[in-house]
């Protein structure tokens, strides 16, 4: 039983999220070098009329050879021949012995060569004198409190080192820790610049609604007003899972904990299944955020009677829990002789080592307002005496919360003051706890920065501009979406384990078993899709139980491919490159909609919603506005959840309410939405208010929140619905069908198993359009043109080097001559003025501006130990910005979401039923 596509239209929803870059574009123009720009330009032009006149002077001297009546000219004539061929001036001594002799053509071409040498030799001053002005502005902008704020946060290393670094005035770096400093520096200003992803002062958030008029994008805010952030700041909370670790470490503080039975475990032929979560550590000096990857795995131990009445009694606790001692010494009364004291306490303390035992007391709560207070409180009511002689654990845990609330608004002395008081505070509180080694994450704060000033966004100019080109290309986004091919996949896996129709209460156990046989099938973070071969033939994603829909979904692909492929191989020819400038590649209405027409069936009960995030660019003369599609992900409010709390308590309820409508307006009635948790408890990614009416609690979670709101993984069930062709997530209590919704910030693929697979039963979406070409053998062709459809821009241009096709050892980018050097690669290349540069030793993308010295510089460290590496132009381009506030003109992002509602049940018709290989 499947349902038919949905016709309902994508509807905008009235709510958008702008990221504004932490410095306005102006700050980069000091630090470009526009004297040394045009006398690399004239260098050029002369290298050109140099090459035009090379091949009649090489013929004049070749012939002057044959009729040289002296050794000594002839030696000469060929020595000059030789250097004209090779592009390099003469020796004074062949000048002199060949000048009586040389034809015409030849002395044309050594004039150009003198001339040339001329202006290298002017070019050394203004070079010189342009890097100077240029470091002394990067000097400045280190002052700027918007980057200043953004380093502390990221970087108190690059912090640290700035002062030293200012203190040298104008000077040049003299060693290898200020040439370090000076490229940190220079990356920090770029990407303050240029780059909208959000992270403390470095890119501000704006939240705001469509408007019926005003400019398609833009912030309620005069033009005279500068952008102010406001600045809402909160400890790193990888570092409470190393406290928690220390603390159940401690047994003097373990004793005072109480503890729960791990949720979801089950008793079956003699021993005890349940799931231990434990997570896999990495490297402490990597700015993760989360303690490292979280493994659920599952476990049994042999049942008897000691752990068959701890668990009786553990369960009759309820929320309360047990102490250790109190479960000891209950355990003890029921058979002392059989059960001595000291044997128990060893026997318990195993258990909490292996996982069955876990303590929500050490649990911050993802949904609270200011989670750390919370934990602090909750450890401060049950009247654990310090650990030693100083502070208690509550006490410590109050003071690392305050140290990151005063961050946001201390001055820079202040702010790196706290940093390391933080970090002095999470090491003390291990120590305290008698870890010898504490770990302390290696980023101590995390800072939200957003304005008060709304954003704005005209509806009639986006109707009238890239929108349009959006809800086409958003129909499309199924054939592209990691999430929807495995929600297909494990429902597909599900029936051939269960069978059609069947029914399965152990949701963890199906989780893993999943993952352990299968988890092959589903989707990683290398996952792709499938690709077109050079020879014409398609391989799709695997179907390993021959599902009619995933079919479907491949064959949209394969049709998307297809005309990629052939938009690519009208417009360039196999084996002729592009040219600079080249004309983009142009996708129809037509080549959309045919793949989509192929796309699978809706299900009935499963809305479709996208958050699609876009740059909008305003070019100049009469060229139309657009807008390029960066990426795109789950909707449902996702991309407001995460800062929801960061723009205030009113606006906060605000956002939250009109989240909870959409939801109430897109879900089926016949379900309730349930807050998946993500299973990490200590990632500041997972943060956000409480959006749905329900918790889901997965095994050996905390269990947070009203009683009556939660629903714990043991009360849920699998089953396959067959009339409306979907698997269900139902509540055993509710009687009803969960929708679980997952609006953390950690990607999906981050998960660990249980999580993943509730996740497939939900309407998260990972479409993977960042990058189209990915769809065509090899990454598609080394210089890859611009793809637009209509005002949308789907794919930027770019160019893949490798090898010897990458720059070679040069001077430094910083002299003139060698500033020269990169700018002749730069022209031979065709790429354009400015990039944004990403390596196979380092993946993230960074802008690099070819008329910078000091970002060539950067650039070329970056090169230093690349194999290959890939330029995407930079677009908009600075002179193309849609956003304009304070009277400055910034880079900016738009987040805009597309809703779609399920298809009726009424529309559903039988076409088939999945083959279970």
């Amino acid at each position: 039983m499947i349902a038919t596509p949905s016709r309902l239209p994508f509807e905008l929803a009235p709510d958008v999220v702008l990221r504004v870059a932490g410095l306005p574009l102006a700050a980069l123009a000091p630090l470009r070098a526009p004297g040394t720009v045009a006398w690399a330009r004239t260098a050029l032009e002369l290298e050109d009329r140099m090459a035009a006149l090379a091949p009649a002077a090489e013929d004049a001297l070749a012939e002057a050879v044959a009729h040289a009546e002296h050794p000594a000219t002839r030696r000469a004539l060929l020595a000059l021949r030789r250097d004209l061929h090779n592009a390099r001036t003469p020796s004074r001594e062949t000048l002199r012995t060949a000048e009586p002799v040389v034809p015409s053509p030849a002395a044309d071409w050594l004039a150009l060569r003198h001339r040339y040498e001329a202006h290298l030799a002017a070019g050394e001053s203004t070079a010189a004198a342009e890097l100077a002005a240029a470091r002394y502005q990067l000097r400045h902008l280190a002052h700027d409190p918007a980057l200043r704020a953004g380093v502390q946060a990221a970087s108190p290393t690059l912090d640290a080192a700035l002062p030293g670094y200012l203190a040298a005035d104008d000077a040049p770096p003299s060693d290898k820790r200020a040439r370090k400093t000076e490229r940190s520096l220079v990356s920090y200003v770029y990407r303050a610049a240029l780059k909208t992803s959000p992270f403390s002062t470095l890119t501000t958030l704006a939240h705001g609604r469509f408007h019926d008029s005003g400019p398609a994008l833009g912030l309620a805010l005069a033009d005279d007003v500068p952008l102010r952030p406001l600045l809402r700041a909160r400890p790193n909370l990888t570092a409470l899972h190393e406290i928690a670790v220390a603390a159940l470490g401690d047994p003097a503080t373990r004793v005072a904990l109480p503890f729960h039975a791990a949720g979801g475990w089950r008793r079956t032929g003699g021993r005890i299944h349940y799931i231990r979560r434990r997570y896999r550590p990495v490297d402490p000096g990597l700015a993760l955020a989360t303690p490292g990857v979280l493994e659920e795995e599952p476990f049994q131990l042999p049942a008897g009677p000691v752990l068959d009445e701890a668990l009786r009694l553990l369960d009759a606790a309820g929320d309360a829990g047990l102490t250790l001692p109190g479960l000891a010494d209950a355990l003890h009364r029921s058979d002392p002789d059989g059960r001595p004291r000291e044997r128990l306490d060893g026997y318990l303390a195993k258990l909490v080592e292996l996982g069955l035992l876990t303590t929500p007391a050490l649990a911050p709560d993802i949904h609270h307002p200011d989670p750390v207070a919370e934990l602090a409180g909750r450890l401060r009511a049950l009247g654990r005496p310090s650990p030693g002689p100083g502070p208690s654990l509550a006490d410590r845990l109050e003071r690392i919360r305050e140290h990151a609330d005063g961050f946001p608004l201390a001055p820079p002395e202040e702010r790196a003051r706290r940093t390391a008081a933080l970090r002095t505070e999470v090491a003390e509180a291990q120590r305290a706890l008698g870890r010898s080694t504490p770990v302390v994450p290696r980023t101590a704060v995390y800072e939200d920065a957003v304005l008060a000033a709304p954003a704005t966004a005209s509806l009639p100019a986006w109707e009238d501009g890239p929108l349009p080109a959006l809800r086409r290309f958003a129909r499309l986004l199924p054939a592209f979406d990691l999430m929807l091919l495995d929600r297909l996949l494990v429902r597909a896996h599900f029936r051939s384990r269960y069978g059609p129709g069947g029914t399965c209460d152990d949701v963890p156990g199906f989780a893993h078993e999943l993952h352990q046989s299968f988890g092959k099938w589903l989707s990683g973070t290398g996952t792709r899709l499938g690709t077109l071969a050079a020879d014409g033939a398609y391989v799709p994603r695997a179907n390993p139980y021959d599902d009619p829909r995933v079919a479907a979904l491949s064959a949209a692909h394969e049709e998307f491919t297809r005309a990629l492929r052939a938009a690519l191989d009208a417009r360039f020819p196999e084996g002729k490159p592009q040219p600079p400038g080249a004309p983009e590649l142009v996708l129809e209405a037509a080549d959309l909609d045919r793949a989509a027409a192929l796309l699978p069936p809706d299900d009935p009960g499963m809305p479709r919603s996208y958050s699609c995030y876009l740059q909008w660019a305003e070019p100049s003369g009469d060229r139309r506005p657009f807008a390029v599609l960066n990426w795109a992900y789950s909707g449902l409010g996702q991309p407001l959840a995460r800062f929801a709390r960061s723009f205030g308590p009113e606006a906060e309820r605000e956002l939250a309410d009109g989240i909870r409508v959409r939801h109430a307006r897109l879900l089926p009635p016949d379900a309730v939405a349930a807050d998946l948790s993500g299973g990490y408890d200590t990632s500041n990614l997972a943060l956000r208010p409480a959006l749905a009416p329900y918790r889901l609690t997965g095994p050996a979670e905390a269990p947070h929140g009203p009683a009556e709101r939660r629903l714990p993984v043991g009360d849920l069930e699998l089953v396959d619905d067959e009339e409306r062709g979907e698997l269900r997530l139902v509540s055993r209590n509710l009687g009803k069908r969960v929708v679980p919704l997952w609006l953390g910030g950690l990607v999906p693929m981050a998960l660990p198993r249980v999580q993943r697979t509730l996740l497939a039963l939900s309407p998260a979406a990972m479409p993977l359009v960042a990058d189209l070409w990915g769809c065509l053998e090899g990454g598609g062709p080394t210089d890859r043109p611009r793809v637009r459809h209509g005002s949308l821009v789907l794919a930027r241009r770019s160019r893949r080097f490798a090898g010897p096709g990458l720059p070679g050892p040069q001077p430094p980018a910083e002299t003139a001559r060698g500033f020269l050097a990169r700018r002749r690669w730069w022209r031979a290349t065709g790429l354009p003025e400015r990039v944004m540069a990403r390596t196979d030793s380092d993946r993230k993308p960074q802008p690099v501006d070819a008329d910078s010295p000091l970002s060539l510089a950067l650039l070329d460290h970056r090169l230093r130990d690349a194999g290959e590496a890939v330029f995407t132009e930079l677009l908009p381009d600075v002179t193309e910005p849609a956003l304009r506030a304070g009277g400055s003109a910034y880079a900016s992002e738009v987040c805009v979401e597309l809703d779609a509602a399920p298809a009726p049940l009424e529309q559903a018709q039988h076409s088939g039923r999945t083959n279970p290989q």
